[in-house]
């Protein structure tokens, strides 16, 4: 997992001069094939021919001396998860690294920042979630976030709670006495799980919040829902209490991305309208661009699939998308490998938020507004 802070704190990591940074994206997985046998040191070495032979001369040096420190930590390292993900500088002074357990793409990056880009999509595509799994006597609450579940809490009714079924009167009489008690038992068990989920999504603030188990017992625990945990709530899956933790994974990561495209398309649309109105919103290259040099971007859009080139002020920063001079300044801009992680940067530096889409969703963005838009504060 990545804290937020920690994101904040790579994003601010930037090298003057010739100085640079090796970024290194790399398949771990031990579950495929080429990967075994230590197969990913050999994929390091053909990410670093490709990019060597296109670096200026007097950076092949730090380069080289970098690739040579990412591979002695490689020598070393036993795989875990299924991408490790590893920043240096060139100094050799600085080291970042994490296994995640979701594919991110493969990547070797040489720049004057670490390239986290990413995972700023992933932290967007893999939100922090809440699930409880119920029935009206037992529960689990799990945090599921990046690819990876843990389970928080267990909790059980007081007594056991089932529905009673039978004939006669005195009987009746009996199973009556016995319902209401296991009624008034499954009641405070559910008032219970809300109030852990409550404490949960407080402690460890989720994104989303998925109800799961009993029908029954998903209908009741809504009743119980804080206001500010149920705006949480994006959906309810069946399925019993003591199921698997792998199996609980892999159903609410198919249930959340199929509710994040859903939720995608909806943002486009939002989008494109309110840009279309010129209502606090932009859509393009240009003026998306100008809208993140001025910090004025509350949630910057963008498609997947899309690293355009680009170019950058070395004194102000600004970015463009091809103009040679920088307008403020008066000097050259210089090239930049991927516009779009520097604009990223720009958003999340100044507290913007992003989200990019997939899908029919970024088809969308892509016809209507060159892949890339922004909602904007002011």
């Amino acid at each position: 997992m990545i804290r937020r802070q920690e994101l904040q704190e790579l994003l601010r990591r930037e090298l003057g001069g010739t100085a640079r940074y090796l970024s290194l994206y790399l398949s771990v997985d031990q579950s495929v094939a080429v990967n075994l046998n230590r197969g990913f040191e050999k994929a390091f070495k053909t990410l670093v021919r490709e990019v060597e032979g296109s670096l200026p001369a007097e950076e092949k040096e730090s380069f080289a001396a970098a690739v040579r420190r990412a591979a002695d930590f490689l020598s070393e390292y036993e795989p875990q998860g299924k991408t490790l993900v590893y920043f240096a500088d060139g100094f050799g002074d600085w080291l970042w690294w994490r296994n995640f357990d979701v594919d991110l793409p493969v990547a070797l990056w040489w720049g004057s920042r670490p390239y986290v880009r990413p995972l700023v999509e992933a932290r967007d595509e893999f939100e922090r979630s809440g699930v409880a799994v119920t029935d009206r006597a037992r529960a689990r609450i799990f945090s599921v976030f990046l690819g990876r579940i843990e389970e928080k809490v267990q909790l059980a009714a007081e007594e056991e709670v089932r529905r009673f079924d039978g004939a006669g009167m005195d009987r009746m009489r009996s199973q009556m006495n016995f319902q209401r008690k296991a009624d008034e038992h499954a009641r405070r068990h559910l008032k219970r799980v809300a109030e852990e989920l409550e404490r949960l999504s407080l402690s460890e603030p989720f994104d989303r919040v998925v109800l799961a188990g009993n029908r029954e017992a998903i209908s009741e625990l809504k009743d119980y829902l804080s206001e500010r945990v149920g705006r949480m709530v994006v959906g309810e899956l069946a399925m019993p209490v003591d199921a698997p933790e792998a199996e609980i994974l892999k159903r609410v990561q198919e249930f959340l991305c199929e509710v994040e495209r859903k939720t995608e398309t909806e943002i486009v649309d939002k989008l494109l309208t309110a840009a279309a109105k010129n209502h606090q919103a932009v859509a393009g290259w240009q003026e998306t661009l100008r809208a993140a040099h001025e910090g004025r971007i509350h949630l910057l859009v963008y498609a997947d699939g899309d690293r355009p080139l680009g170019r950058q002020c070395p004194l102000c920063r600004r970015v463009f998308l091809d103009e040679s001079e920088c307008p403020d300044c008066s000097v050259s801009t210089v090239g930049l490998a991927d516009l779009l992680n520097a604009v990223v940067v720009d958003v999340v530096n100044t507290g913007g938020e992003v989200e990019q889409v997939l899908g029919p969703a970024a088809q969308r963005l892509k016809s209507g507004a060159g892949g890339i838009g922004a909602f904007l504060r002011f």
